[in-house]
């Protein structure tokens, strides 16, 4: 149940030197809360009565407006609550100056240091916290409300803390395996007989190795001038059908600085096509 007595007056910080306020409602058939709230513009009907839905409504307000962190660490760690299921990224409380931005975020990052300390991050349950146990982070399950919370002020997450890379589980190679290095250019050679590489100069080359995620793995990406391929292609000395393939996708990604299934990307293939068809 959720009663409504003790958290702010308005969108006071503490509960700490409040008056017990006036009782006018108790949400039945909810998870228990955390807090009691002493709403002072909560709205009421005729017989002095507010409906679950404006209480509710009233109360996040009340939460995402509160800047002391050690309310908010109490919020954070408190999963199976009625607060769990607040909207608590504030993204529609429009009438925030930047100093209340900053004054928010402030007071998030304060409580994330009390419930964290040096070296926690935050994960929803459906997250593998492998990754992060193996970079040396301590996770620390939280709702998927307070992690969209936290995403949103900054706070520690795999997002933030974890490379792409590492997130998908991808390993790149110290040393270049040297039969990606020759299927890349070998590749590359051909584009450039058919005047297909547009004036870019060759990338840069990396091979990288991933694990299976869901009977899946991506296979090459380009990146920042770099064209990765995944070791999972090579076989031997002899170029397949598939990494050529491969390398040839990336390479266009090189080349347009387009993406999948964009109108670029598209014309690109065509035009080779229709060169390669001529010839």
């Amino acid at each position: 149940m959720a009663q409504y007595g003790n958290l702010g007056e308005g969108y006071a910080e503490s509960r700490a030197n409040l008056p017990p306020g006036v009782f006018v409602r108790e949400v039945k058939h909810a998870e228990k809360s955390v807090f009691d709230y002493n709403l002072n513009k909560l709205p009421l009907d005729e017989a002095r009565v507010a409906n679950d839905y404006t209480v509710r409504s009233e109360a996040a307000k009340a939460i995402r407006y509160c800047n002391d962190p050690k309310v908010l660490a109490k919020l954070i760690v408190a999963n199976e609550s009625w607060e769990s299921n607040f909207d608590l990224t504030g993204n529609y409380d429009w009438e925030l100056s930047v100093s209340d931005i900053a004054a928010r975020q402030d007071a998030w990052k304060r409580a994330q240091d009390i419930v964290l300390g040096d070296r926690g991050i935050f994960l929803t349950k459906s997250a593998d916290d492998s990754l992060a146990v193996g970079k040396g982070y301590k996770p620390l399950v939280v709702s998927s409300n307070v992690f969209e919370a936290t995403v949103k002020h900054g706070l520690r997450t795999p997002e933030k803390m974890l490379t792409a890379d590492e997130r998908e589980g991808r390993r790149i190679d110290g040393v270049t395996d040297d039969n990606v290095v020759k299927a890349v250019v070998s590749v590359w050679n051909r584009l450039v007989d058919v005047g297909a590489t547009r004036g870019e100069e060759f990338p840069g080359v990396k091979s990288y190795q991933e694990d299976l995620q869901g009977e899946k793995r991506t296979l090459g990406l380009w990146k920042d001038g770099v064209v990765y391929i995944n070791t999972c292609l090579v076989s031997g000395q002899e170029i397949s059908k598939e990494l050529f393939a491969v390398c040839l996708e990336e390479l266009a990604h090189h080349i347009t600085k387009a993406t999948d299934n964009s109108r670029d990307f598209q014309e690109f293939f065509i035009q080779l096509a229709t060169t390669l068809f001529v010839r």
